[in-house]
């Protein structure tokens, strides 16, 4: 983590993208939110939930998933899930390690 942005370059090979999301308040929010990984085919690896400071009604999700920013099904996904979120950042993009392909 740091104040330059470093994205490995897109090529062939296995990537994870980590961001973090917060949705807007209304039913069945996560599931619309998420319709738009399954409807492009991208995995999510992770998902998390996290509660707002002082809050039990509002929660920031992190997720990772499969694949690289840059692929067109990603941006598609971000693109889609973005329109369900009050506030949405992009951790990061880096390599996966081998052992995910065992």
């Amino acid at each position: 983590m740091g104040k330059d942005i470093y994205q490995p370059e897109f090529n062939r090979g296995d990537f994870l993208t980590s961001f973090l999301f917060k949705l807007k308040s209304k039913p069945a929010a996560l599931y619309s939110a998420l319709s738009g990984f399954a409807l492009n085919g991208v995995n999510l690896t992770k998902l998390q939930s996290f509660p707002e400071k002082n809050s039990f009604s509002s929660f920031f999700f992190l997720c990772d998933i499969e694949g690289h920013i840059e692929e067109d099904k990603i941006k598609n996904s971000l693109k889609e899930l973005g329109l369900h979120c009050e506030d949405m950042h992009v951790l990061g993009v880096y390599k996966a390690d081998k052992i995910r392909k065992k």
